[in-house]
């Protein structure tokens, strides 16, 4: 993912089941994240939040994953 915001600013992640459910793991931080697949097999969406540097929301970018498992 790649934001067009002003510089300086960052992501956050809102993940209300996908690691939980261990469907991914998802690690890093600021602008920089990998979404790795788990052990659980299933469907999900993580959202990552672009925030500037005084916290304010510039939008958001959605992944939709699925883990069919091997």
């Amino acid at each position: 993912m790649k934001t067009r915001g002003p510089k300086g600013g960052s992501f956050t992640v809102r993940d209300n089941h996908c690691t939980s459910k261990d469907i991914v793991t998802v690690m890093g931080s600021g602008n920089l994240w990998t979404i790795t697949a788990g052990t659980s097999n299933g469907r999900c969406t993580v959202n990552f939040i672009d925030k500037d540097v005084k916290g304010k929301k510039n939008g958001i970018a959605t992944v939709d994953v699925e883990n069919e498992g091997s």
